[in-house]
């Protein structure tokens, strides 16, 4: 007996040996802990700035909605929504503010909600088909206000086979705040990839769809008879002037990614050529500028590097730039100046969201011509 309550003894200091090298090794060789450490900004030094919207914008913070008509961002007002605006996280993409500014609407756990700027909720748009899975019903982008702002169209799937898939079909409806009801407007035999717009007349839906030979043309359908009434490719979208001044587009505000609205700005992070050091630059096509000197995070994993910043967007007109940042000490929101390259901290995370259409100038020309490959090259 006594033997074999020391054989069992044995046994189990050799599984906990064995445990604890794989344990270090695992450590040292994979999952490197040791190595593990957070993001990090070097010479923070904001300053108190001035900023501006130049037009009335929403911000949410803390699961908490604002609205401040002049295009203040300083928490001065109290709340008109306090509830999450995307349970699924993605908080950037699936928001739409109406043209005249009145109106917000959101994509919320598969359901569009329609406020006003005082927070009243005008109108939920519930899943309404029981076909359609869950996940399927609405998609980030799909959805479009009228330029008067009396109505937001929007698609749903009716039938959703996989991504892509030639099964796949699509509905536009429109719902008219005025008289308060939802209307379906035509059946397509497809799936629409990220983008429709509808005509000024509101007469002509356009949108992208994936064409048998795998590119995703735009096709013009008449939204009255459904009749097919052309495409054309994205290559020549901007110059299209026919079409340009026909439609009327809403952009979420992430649709520009880092650069400014008119093309002409960019702010991004970079490193260095075989190291995790850089920072976020400022860019434009005569200037690169080091706004605040960082390092990225390394996780547990080997290779795994993560950023300070967290996603960002430009206020109207181009001139601030909000950036969400996430590191080791400091964790808010910079906002900067992208003239003088100055910033102030607000020690909150936030989203902005306003009124974005193609009545706002732009420049088509340089439209997906900039890319943030370009300025590698300037600070290694």
């Amino acid at each position: 007996m006594k033997k074999t309550i020391q054989i069992v003894i044995l046994i189990i200091f050799i599984i906990l040996g064995l445990v604890l090298f794989s344990t270090w090794w695992l450590n040292k060789y994979f999952f490197r802990v040791d190595d593990s450490y957070p993001s990090e900004l070097f010479g923070f030094k904001p300053e108190k700035l001035n900023y501006h919207a130049n037009k009335p914008i929403y911000y949410y913070s803390n699961d908490s909605l604002y609205f401040d008509s002049s295009g203040v961002i300083n928490f001065s007002n109290n709340p008109i929504w306090t509830k999450p605006i995307n349970k699924k996280g993605y908080v950037e993409s699936g928001v739409f503010v109406s043209p005249n500014s009145q109106y917000i609407a959101f994509i919320e756990n598969n359901r569009i909600i329609i406020l006003d700027k005082n927070g009243n909720v005008i109108h939920s748009i519930e899943t309404f088909d029981k076909t359609i899975s869950d996940d399927a019903t609405f998609w980030g982008k799909e959805v479009q206000w009228s330029e008067n702002s009396t109505k937001l169209y929007f698609m749903q799937y009716k039938k959703w086979d996989s991504f892509l898939s030639e099964k796949n079909r699509s509905t536009l409806y429109v719902y008219s705040i005025t008289d308060d009801k939802i209307r379906r407007i035509i059946d397509l035999p497809e799936e629409i990839c990220e983008d429709f717009f509808i005509s000024r007349d509101e007469k002509t839906l356009i949108y992208r769809f994936v064409a048998s030979d795998g590119n995703m043309p735009f096709k013009k359908v008449d939204m009255l008879n459904g009749k097919y009434k052309g495409q054309f490719e994205w290559d020549r979208w901007h110059k299209l002037k026919e079409s340009r001044d026909s439609i009327f587009i809403n952009y979420s505000v992430n649709h520009f990614g880092n650069f400014s609205q008119d093309y002409n700005h960019l702010i991004t992070t970079l490193v260095k050529t075989d190291s995790i050091e850089g920072g976020l630059y400022y860019y434009s096509d005569t200037l690169t500028k080091l706004i605040i000197k960082g390092k990225r995070g390394y996780g547990a994993f080997k290779g795994n590097s993560y950023s300070y910043r967290m996603g960002g967007e430009f206020l109207p007109w181009n001139k601030y730039y909000v950036c969400r940042i996430n590191s080791k000490k400091i964790k808010g929101t910079v906002i900067i100046d992208v003239e003088t390259c100055k910033y102030d901290f607000i020690n909150k995370t936030i989203y902005c969201f306003y009124s974005m259409t193609n009545n706002d100038p732009f420049d088509f020309e340089k439209m997906n011509n900039m890319f943030e490959t370009s300025i590698d090259n300037r600070i290694n």
